[in-house]
């Protein structure tokens, strides 16, 4: 991966300079030159008005209550977009005006996070309510059975997997009701 990295953004600059001498010489310096400067505006001209409507899309999602998840991708594309056109050459040009249509920019958007959660790897180990440092099933320095029935802990990663947490929930603004402690008689407080 890393290789294919390095020659992906040494090999990249020689074939933008190469293309760039054909385009030269095929039309001339300056309709050639002229192309690399609209393109750099068309980039910074992205980066800003889009970006400020991608922040407006965000901010409107998180008003809604929900997470801002689509607009936050579709922003990373956009500005990955503007700065591939603002950097010199017809490869990257091209490879910014297509994530500019927003059905490829979806696209190549699913495809990259299915990629990332196929590679990514996930462990999830369940543990069971009812535990604490002062035994299973038991409510830590009340000495009483939590309510329901005393479970087990749940299964342990194995050894040499990476670093077990202990520790216990604690519920703030709850208060431990005695189940033995009787309501005081009416009339008093």
């Amino acid at each position: 991966m890393r290789l294919g990295l390095l020659l992906l953004f040494t090999a990249v600059p020689f074939l933008e300079i190469a293309l760039m001498i054909k385009v030269g010489q095929a039309f001339g310096f300056w309709p050639t030159l002229a192309l690399i400067i609209a393109s750099a505006t068309l980039g910074t001209y992205v980066l800003y008005e889009q970006g400020f409507q991608v922040l407006a899309r965000a901010t409107e999602a998180m008003g809604r209550g929900r997470a801002p998840v689509a607009p936050v991708i579709d922003g990373l594309f956009i500005l990955a977009a503007g700065l591939l056109l603002i950097v010199p050459g017809f490869m990257t040009d091209v490879l910014g005006l297509a994530l500019l249509v927003p059905r490829i920019r979806r696209g190549v958007a699913k495809r990259g996070i299915r990629a990332v959660l196929r590679s990514a790897e996930m462990r999830g180990f369940i543990f069971r309510a009812g535990t604490t440092s002062a035994g299973p099933g038991r409510a830590a320095g009340t000495g009483h059975q939590p309510f329901g029935e005393a479970r087990q802990p749940g299964p342990r990663p194995p050894p040499g997997d990476g670093p077990i947490i202990e520790g216990e929930v604690l519920h703030v603004g709850e208060r431990t009701v005695d189940p033995n402690r009787r309501p005081p008689p009416p009339g008093r407080s």
